[in-house]
């Protein structure tokens, strides 16, 4: 492999997880010359919600969200590119004299050129979902599922129609496996955010399709006058 430069490195104290500085990869491209990552916005779920009101009046809509465990990790960087995403570690956090050279083997995050390459994926995931209707159509409505990506995240937003919600999920989920694999789904986040449900944190702001509101979840709305009112600086 030529030699490369490598890029800086910073480790959290605690879970020692390096984060890479992409400046020597990201200076050498731009993330217009990668295909657009155009992201999904929380109006789009509203909108969703909207419709589903006027087409069964009076039946609740739910949410529910997959994610994607390890995002860019399922992504392969070219063997021939790879010394491009080097970074180097002290050697001390592994026990180890000197410094470490890591090499990734999958796409890094921090990368400009990573969103793109990555929605590609998650768009024909997103295709597949969306290709699927629910069984029994009488009883689950006919109207094929629909669904939000962003980049690992995708949100489905069903009516409380006979079992269509949790049909919609499986059909996501299959998905996510059939694009990336069968150990693509998070487990733990499946259970706590799979199962269809009135309200939901959706892209960190909680959703609530019995008030149709978004809004900050309450931990973060209470963080800014915590910290207002623990200013030493305060004159009030």
């Amino acid at each position: 492999m030529p030699a490369r430069e490598s890029s800086q490195t910073a480790a959290g104290p605690v879970t020692q997880r390096p984060i890479h500085a992409m400046l020597v990869a990201n200076a050498a491209t731009h993330k217009f010359h990668h295909p657009p990552a155009l992201q999904p916005r929380h109006r789009q779920v509203a909108r969703k919600a909207i419709w589903w009101r006027h087409r069964h009046p009076g039946i609740p809509c739910t949410l529910a969200k997959l994610d994607v465990s390890r995002a860019f990790k399922w992504h392969d960087v070219r063997p021939s590119d790879a010394g491009d995403f080097g970074s180097a570690l002290p050697g001390g956090a592994v026990g180890v004299e000197g410094r470490v050279k890591m090499i990734y083997g999958g796409m890094p995050f921090g990368w400009s050129g990573a969103p793109g390459e990555y929605m590609i994926f998650a768009l024909a995931a997103r295709s597949l979902h969306e290709s699927y209707g629910p069984y029994h159509p009488e009883v689950n409505g006919p109207t094929r599922f629909s669904s939000e990506w962003l980049m690992d995240d995708s949100v489905a937003v069903e009516p409380l129609v006979g079992t269509r919600p949790w049909q919609a999920v499986d059909c996501m989920g299959h998905a996510i496996r059939t694009v990336w694999g069968d150990d693509a789904l998070n487990p733990p986040k499946q259970v706590e955010e799979g199962t269809p449900g009135p309200t939901q944190i959706v892209w960190g702001l909680h959703m609530d399709m019995r008030a149709m509101t978004c809004r900050l979840p309450e931990p973060k709305a209470l963080k800014p006058s915590q910290s207002y009112s623990m200013d030493p600086e305060r004159s009030d």
